[in-house]
C-alpha cells in the first residue's frame, strides 16, 4: 500500500499500479511456500523484495514416552503434520509410511493447515525372559523442500515368562479312613416328633442370618434337609433363613440316630476332598477361624487381616463319628481331630482342621454325589499366575452402561471397564495364567451368573472391574470389595497396587495433598451379588471415580488403563505370593501318634479322634 507522484509510472512484478480517486493504491498478494520475489520499478530503479515462506512440517508425534509392549503388539505411530506433507516413522530399523486420517480430531483445529498421520507397527515376537529393546521412534515430515523429524520415546518389547510346569499331582490319591466309631452322643429326646422339614433344592444356595446375608454360614448341598423354626415358612431352628425358590417343604419325623462315617481325604488337581456318608443329610457349617471383626472398618464383616489358622466344620443332628485318615498328602491342612462344641445348649460334633500355613485359605464348596455322598472340597491355593485360573468380569455390560460419567456417551463406566479387563486379561496370559473374561461387550449377565460361570470354570479367584460414581464430584480413588473373610487379602492387596497409582502417579506434590491422603479408599466388606459365593476368593473392584471430572479424564486414557492394568495383576501377584507353602506336602517326617482313642460317654466327650501328616501308616 501507498501513494505516488501519478506523473510517474510505477509497475509493481512488471504491472502497472493505477491510484485510486483518493491519490493511493493497496492490494494483497498470497505467498507460496518458499521464496517469493517482489520487484517495483519506478523511473530508472527497480527495488526487490526476496521473503520467504517457511512450513513447520511436524508440530507433535506419538507416543512421545517410553513404552512397554508384549510380543504381537500393534502400536500405533502419529504426527501432526502439514497438509499434503510426505511422513514416515523409523524404528528397530523398520520404515513405517504414515497416512493422513480422512476425519479431523479434537485437538486439531479443522481450518489449519495441519491434519493428522497414522501408521502402525508390529512389535516383534517376546523372547522368554529377555526384553527386547527396538530403540526409539523417529517421525520425519517433508513439504516442499521443507525437511523435519523429531524423536520420541522407545520401545521395549515385555519378556515372555518361563513356560508353566507341567505339575505332577503326585499326591492326588485318596487316604482311606477305617470306618472305626471313636465317638458317640445321646440321641435327642424329641426323636420322632412331628416337624416340617425344610430340604434344600439346589447347590450353592444363597443362605442368611437374622441380620442379612453372612459369609459364616456356608452354602449346604442340594438334598441337606432342616427343621424349619416353629411358626416360620424361612428360618431353620439352626438359626438359617433360606431363601425363596430354594427349598421345598414337607411334613415328617425328628431323626435319632445319624452316623457320620468318614470315607477319605483325597487331593484332586491340588483341592483337598473330605468325603463322608450321613445317614441323614442334616445340615453342618465350615468357618475358617479366628476371624476377627473390626466395627471401625466399612462393612457388616470387615477385618483387618485374614489369619485363620483352622477350619471348623460342626455339625447338626449327628450322634456318631468314625476315625479320620491321615492328613499327610494334603497339600491344605497337616491335621485333623474330633472334638464337641456347645452351640444355643446344644452339644454338637465338631471336626477341627489344622491349616499349612496361617491365613492359606481358598474358599470350600460342599456337594453330594450320585452316591450320596458328602464331598466338602477345599479349594487349591496357588503360589503364582502360571497355571493359575482367573475369571475377569468386566461390570455391567452389552445392555447396562453402568455410571454415565461426566464425560457422557462413549465414555460411560462399561467402556472403561471394558478396556481395563480387555488389558488385565492380555496380561495375565502373558505371565502363564488361565484366563476367562466374560463377553460383556456383546453378552448380557445376570449378577448371579457371573459367579456361576466362574465355579464352572473352577476359578482360582474371581475379580469384577468397576469405576465408581458418587454424588459428590470431587470423591476420588480406589476402593475394593470383598464378602468371604479369606477373599480380604485379595482386596487388599489388588486395591493397594491400583491405589499407589493414584498417590504416587497422579496426585503428586502439594496441589494434591487431600487428594493423596484419601486416594486408597481400602478393602471393605461388602454384600455385592458378585462378591457372595464361598467356594473362592472373590472381589469388586473400582479403579476410580466417573463422577469426577479429573479422575474420569484419566480412566478413559489407554496409557493410563495400561497401568492400572499392569497393577491389577501385581495386585494377584501380592495375593497369591503370600504363600509359602511348597507345592507339595513334606512327607519325609513321620512319628507314631495315637490314631484313635476309645468312645467316651456324651456327658464326658471331648477329644475323640486325631490325626495329622504325622500318622504313622
Amino acid at each position: 500500500m501507498g501513494s505516488f507522484d501519478d506523473n510517474f509510472e510505477v509497475y509493481f512484478n512488471e504491472k502497472q499500479i493505477e491510484l485510486n480517486e483518493v491519490g493511493n493504491f493497496y492490494f494483497t498478494k498470497d505467498l507460496k511456500v518458499g521464496l517469493n520475489t517482489f520487484t517495483v520499478r519506478h523511473k530508472s530503479k527497480t527495488y526487490t523484495y526476496r521473503i520467504t515462506r517457511k512450513v513447520e512440517v511436524l508440530k507433535s508425534m506419538m507416543p512421545k514416552d517410553n513404552i512397554k509392549v508384549d510380543g504381537g503388539t500393534k502400536v500405533e505411530i502419529s504426527a501432526v503434520s502439514y497438509r499434503d506433507s510426505a511422513v514416515t516413522a523409523t524404528i528397530n530399523g523398520k520404515s513405517i509410511n504414515l497416512s493422513p486420517i480422512d476425519s479431523q480430531t479434537d485437538d486439531i483445529d479443522p481450518n489449519s493447515n495441519y491434519t493428522k498421520f497414522v501408521g502402525t507397527y508390529t512389535v516383534p515376537k517376546g523372547i522368554i525372559e529377555k526384553e527386547q529393546p527396538l530403540g526409539k521412534i523417529t517421525i520425519y515430515g517433508s513439504y516442499m523442500g521443507f525437511n523435519e523429524s523429531i524423536t520420541g520415546g522407545s520401545v521395549t518389547v515385555n519378556a515372555l515368562p518361563k513356560p508353566p510346569v507341567e505339575k505332577v499331582e503326585y499326591y492326588d490319591t485318596t487316604n482311606k479312613a477305617t470306618g472305626e466309631v471313636v465317638a458317640t452322643m445321646t440321641p435327642p429326646a424329641n426323636a420322632g416328633k412331628s416337624v416340617r422339614i425344610a430340604t434344600i433344592s439346589r447347590d450353592f444356595p444363597l443362605i442368611r442370618d437374622a441380620n442379612g446375608r453372612t459369609p459364616f454360614l456356608t452354602q449346604l448341598p442340594k438334598g441337606t434337609i432342616n427343621y424349619l423354626k416353629s411358626g416360620s415358612n424361612s428360618m431353620t431352628e439352626t438359626g438359617m433363613y433360606l431363601e425363596s425358590g430354594d427349598y421345598t417343604i414337607s411334613n415328617g419325623k425328628r431323626i435319632g440316630k445319624n452316623k457320620l462315617n468318614v470315607l477319605s481325604v483325597s487331593t484332586k488337581s491340588g483341592a483337598t476332598i473330605l468325603k463322608m456318608k450321613l445317614d441323614e443329610k442334616t445340615p453342618f457349617n465350615v468357618e475358617a477361624s479366628p476371624v476377627v471383626l473390626n466395627s471401625s472398618i466399612t462393612g457388616p464383616h470387615a477385618i483387618n487381616d485374614f489369619m485363620a489358622t483352622h477350619v471348623h466344620i460342626t455339625f447338626d443332628y449327628v450322634t456318631e463319628v468314625t476315625a479320620l485318615p491321615s492328613f499327610k498328602n494334603s497339600p491344605m491342612f497337616k491335621s485333623g481331630y474330633w472334638t464337641d462344641v456347645v452351640v444355643n445348649n446344644t452339644r454338637k460334633f465338631q471336626l477341627v482342621l489344622e491349616l499349612r500355613q496361617a491365613g492359606i485359605y481358598s474358599g470350600v464348596g460342599c456337594t453330594y454325589d450320585d452316591e450320596g455322598n458328602l464331598n466338602i472340597k477345599f479349594t487349591r491355593y496357588v503360589n503364582s499366575l502360571s497355571g493359575a485360573v482367573i475369571v475377569i468380569d468386566p461390570g455391567h455390560g452389552k445392555d447396562d452402561s453402568g455410571a454415565v460419567g461426566v464425560l457422557g456417551p462413549g465414555y460411560y463406566e462399561r467402556e472403561m471397564n471394558l478396556q481395563i479387563a480387555k488389558r488385565v486379561e492380555k496380561k495375565l496370559k502373558a505371565k502363564g495364567a488361565k484366563v476367562v473374561r466374560l463377553k460383556t461387550e456383546n453378552t448380557n449377565y445376570g449378577l448371579h451368573e457371573r459367579t456361576s460361570l466362574a465355579r464352572e470354570n473352577n476359578a482360582d479367584l474371581f475379580i469384577s472391574i468397576h469405576n465408581n460414581s458418587a454424588g459428590d464430584p470431587d470423591a476420588v480413588g480406589t476402593e475394593a470389595f470383598y464378602f468371604t473373610p479369606f477373599s480380604q487379602p485379595l482386596a487388599k492387596t489388588v486395591c493397594n497396587r491400583v491405589a499407589s497409582y493414584w498417590t504416587g502417579k497422579i496426585y503428586t506434590g502439594t496441589k494434591y495433598k487431600d487428594q493423596r491422603d484419601i486416594a486408597n479408599r481400602g478393602a471393605k466388606s461388602s454384600r455385592f451379588a458378585v462378591t457372595l459365593q464361598q467356594d473362592f476368593p472373590s472381589i469388586l473392584l473400582e479403579v476410580g471415580f466417573v463422577s469426577n471430572e479429573f479422575e474420569h479424564k484419566i480412566i478413559k486414557d489407554p496409557k493410563h488403563q495400561d497401568e492400572f492394568a499392569k497393577l491389577i495383576v501385581k495386585g494377584i501377584e501380592d495375593y497369591f505370593g503370600r504363600s509359602t507353602l511348597p507345592a507339595k506336602p513334606d512327607t519325609a517326617t513321620k512319628s507314631a501318634t495315637a490314631t484313635a482313642t476309645t468312645a467316651l460317654p456324651p456327658e464326658t466327650f471331648s477329644v475323640a479322634s486325631r490325626n495329622s501328616e504325622e500318622t504313622t501308616e
